[in-house]
């Protein structure tokens, strides 16, 4: 949801589509508290997602029209973060351009230059839970004051102190160093569009792990049409022959020169943060990007690849997602910035040649992290390089049922998945690799659909239908407004009991009901077919019926159904307004059986005005 103080901007063509449904969508909502609650819900209705800017902020008059001046004269570098270091007073400097810098009279890492100063006091004083939390890592100040940092300047052209004189030095200094030309992408400068031959993967594994956890990786790759190897610190008993279904092991060469000093950790960690630069030593031809995972990542390579042409790879990108689970962001070891290793993370050709040259500089620096991921994120850091959020990467940092986060997947194409021998098979009566393979099937049909929810209304039976394609399909007895369909339900167990708050994720949740007569019932997915006589085909998926659980009170009509029929063309997401300014799609209930066992539904694009609410 966009803040309305933080503000938020709605473009022109669906500003005048909300403008005209806004009046009847609030008539929905009474119930919540503020401006901005009432209009996300009406977007949801017409099945748009907020996309995320993080810099929109809620912030006095003549402070901000000081920080207004500088605007005028370098909008762009306005409190952009610059870092250096000087080496001869061995002193730190931060930078946050027309505001203030920062001095430190010691080292200090970039990663932890990164971490926000708590300088700041809780939004709510009264005793609410949590909300000592924040959605980025913060740091504590620190009390000594030879190791803090000297007090933030407050002007910026002007002030005689010598802290001033040193502002304004940098800041000439800044204007007068070389300026990069910005690359803007004309229609003659866009290749030939990126397919699965241009990435190359590195899989991190080990001999003890990689017998086991193999089976996931065979059930996505695909050696006819991918490249890259799975890193091991020795030979497996049995290697990949070279028709292998499974792709080419290598060896990881030695670290032990490098220190590893996390307590309790695993040095393991420096081996595989080099997979990076090991997969980019293989010198593949023709490489736009380098893909990372775990032996037990299992990737959705169509919805990868589709992801990735959204981005010019010529650019510096490393693309990936953070946790679901707050915790495991919110520490010293990660970050709210740092793709997860498990869940898979992109980079870029060009970034990845420059990061595999500096790679075991900066290891060095960090023999106190704990994973790979955190290293990597760290010399990323050191860079410059920041995370391009793609929340189709999952970590699956959860236990148990995963049955919650697949029934309300974030509208954008399903990437992959992580960490699902800890997690419960994905569909009933299956093993963890059957009921994987099960949703690979659908993958292979409509890609860019699996997993994508969908959401529409039987008005003449009062019920509400929830679809997430190629999983499952949950019928809702009554009305169930879109917005509460889009919160996660807390079907998962905690990742780690040990600690405290583990039970915040970084998605809104919502409990399964306690009554078992009010939650949906639900059919998962039992076969596909597609219609090949027509110019565009017809997907049709079955999917059949889990019974109703320990509840008698289900309407006849729910204890009657067994099967439910979904027909859908394939989902091509090849416009802007697909890709990147993504909108759920609607659907139908369509004429269903006389003895009302089988109920029939068509998926569709919506109407340029339609929203999803149950009609009187």
């Amino acid at each position: 949801m966009g803040y309305g103080c933080g503000g938020f901007a709605v473009s022109y063509s669906l500003a005048k589509v909300l403008a005209k449904v806004l009046d009847s969508c609030l008539h929905r909502y009474p119930h919540l508290y503020g401006s901005d609650a009432r209009i996300y819900s009406c977007l949801a209705e017409l099945g748009v997602a907020l996309t995320h800017e993080v810099r929109f902020h809620q912030t006095r008059h003549q402070a901000m029209e000081h920080l207004l001046k500088a605007a005028t004269f370098d909008p762009n570098r306005i409190v952009q973060k610059s870092i250096c270091y000087d080496k001869k007073f061995s002193r730190i400097i931060s930078i946050s351009w027309g505001h203030a810098v920062q001095v430190f009279e010691s080292n200090v890492l970039v990663r932890e230059l990164l971490q926000v100063r708590k300088t700041f006091k809780l939004w709510k004083k009264r005793e609410i839970p949590y909300s000592n939390l924040y959605m980025f890592n913060t740091r504590e100040l620190i009390s000594s004051s030879k190791t803090q940092a000297l007090a933030p300047l407050k002007t910026i052209f002007l002030g005689l102190s010598f802290l001033g004189l040193v502002y304004l030095f940098v800041s000439v200094l800044v204007t007068q160093a070389p300026i990069f030309n910005n690359i803007w992408l004309t229609k003659s400068d866009i290749s030939s569009e990126t397919t699965i031959n241009h990435v190359v993967f590195g899989i991190a594994s080990s001999f003890k792990s990689w017998e086991n956890r193999k089976e996931y990786v065979r059930l996505w790759w695909k050696p006819e049409q991918m490249r890259g190897c799975v890193f091991l610190d020795a030979m497996p008993l049995q290697q990949n022959g070279a028709n292998s279904s499974l792709p080419p092991v290598c060896i990881s060469e030695d670290t032990s020169r490098f220190r590893y000093s996390f307590r309790g950790g695993d040095r393991s960690a420096i081996r595989v943060a080099r997979v990076l630069l090991e997969t980019v030593n293989l010198n593949h031809s023709n490489v736009r990007w380098f893909v990372f995972g775990d032996d037990d990542t299992v990737f959705f390579a169509e919805n990868l690849v589709k992801t990735l042409s959204k981005y010019d790879h010529k650019l510096w990108y490393y693309i990936g997602s953070i946790s679901e689970t707050f915790v495991q962001n919110d520490n010293d070891l990660s970050s709210f910035e740092m793709a997860y290793g498990g869940g898979g993370f992109a980079v870029s050709y060009s970034l990845a040649k420059v990061l595999a040259k500096v790679l075991d500089s900066c290891l060095d620096r960090y023999p106190h992290l704990y994973g790979s991921d955190a290293r990597i994120y760290s010399c990323l850091a050191e860079l410059g390089v920041a995370l391009t959020h793609e929340v189709g990467f999952h970590q699956v940092d959860l236990r148990g049922n995963l049955f919650g986060l697949l029934a309300s997947h974030p509208l954008a194409p399903l990437i992959s998945l992580h960490h699902l021998d800890k997690a419960d098979p994905i569909f009933p009566k299956k093993t963890r690799h059957q009921a994987v393979a099960h949703l690979l099937k659908a993958a292979a049909l409509d890609p860019h659909r699996v997993v994508q929810q969908t959401i529409c209304y039987d008005n003449m039976f009062s019920r509400t239908i929830s679809i997430s394609w190629g999983h499952a399909v949950q019928i809702f007895e009554g009305n169930v407004l879109v917005r509460d369909l889009l919160q996660v339900r807390n079907t998962f167990k905690l990742w780690r009991e040990d600690i405290s708050n583990t039970d915040l994720y970084m998605f809104n949740t919502r409990q399964v009901d306690s009554d078992p007569c009010k939650r949906p019932t639900i059919f998962f997915l039992d076969s596909l077919s597609k219609n090949l006589n027509t110019k565009d085909p017809v997907i049709k998926s079955i999917y059949k019926s889990n019974g109703i659980g320990n509840c008698f009170k289900k309407k006849d009509l729910t204890k009657k159904l067994q099967e439910i029929r979904v027909f859908a063309h394939k989902l091509d997401l090849h416009t802007k307004q697909l890709l990147v300014a993504r909108r759920r799609q609607c659907c139908d209930v369509l004429p269903s059986s006389p003895d009302d066992k089988i109920l029939n539904i068509a998926i569709r694009e919506c109407g340029e005005d339609e929203l999803a609410y149950m009609h009187p």
